[in-house]
Formats: structure tokens, C-alpha cells, sequence
């Protein structure tokens, strides 16, 4: 038996319901060989729709880890920042030390 994913109506039995002495009519096989199509028709637009859900989903991550990199490059940059301005502030502090002996 194969069930679809979401629905219990593309339900699909391997086994005939009838006894395998009996014989189906012509109406009885196009009727079983009729659901059987739109079964399968059922399934193919769930499978197209369920590619292009996981299409979706791949994208997404692909741009989710875009943006991680750029976030991660933009905090690295940032952290060279806060160094050189430390630097910076050290030096300054440093000179102003330095012009207040030199008047001292």
C-alpha cells in the first residue's frame, strides 16, 4: 500500500478487492485505471509543489547564510574599530600627559 504524504484519498492499494478468480468487467477496469490517473495526477502536482516549497527553502538558506557572513564580516570590521579608537585614545591620552609636564 503507498499512502501520499498528506492525504488519505491518494491511497493506493497494490492488491486487488476483488478475489483474484473473479474477473473485472471493461467499466469495472476503466473506472479502477480512471482513479488510478487521477491519482497519479494528484500525486505529480504535490510532488511539483512540494520541489518547489523545498526550492523556496533552499533559497531562503542560501540568503540566510549570506547574511551571516556579512553580519560576521561587518563585527569583525567593527572590532578593528573599537581597537584602533582605543589606540587612538592612548595615544592621546599619552600626549596630553605629555603637554601638561611640559607646562608643568
Amino acid at each position: 500500500m503507498l499512502y501520499g504524504p498528506r492525504d488519505d484519498h491518494l491511497e493506493v492499494n497494490s492488491e486487488s478487492e476483488l478475489d483474484e478468480d473473479d474477473d473485472m468487467s471493461y467499466d469495472d477496469l476503466t473506472m479502477f485505471c480512471q482513479n488510478l490517473l487521477e491519482k497519479y495526477n494528484l500525486l505529480k502536482v504535490e510532488n511539483k509543489w512540494l520541489k518547489k516549497e523545498n526550492d523556496f527553502i533552499l533559497k531562503e538558506k542560501d540568503s540566510s547564510e549570506n547574511k551571516f557572513e556579512i553580519v560576521s564580516k561587518e563585527n569583525e570590521y567593527l572590532k578593528n574599530q573599537v581597537v584602533l579608537i582605543s589606540k587612538e585614545k592612548e595615544i592621546a591620552l599619552t600626549e596630553n600627559k605629555s603637554v601638561k609636564n611640559y607646562f608643568n
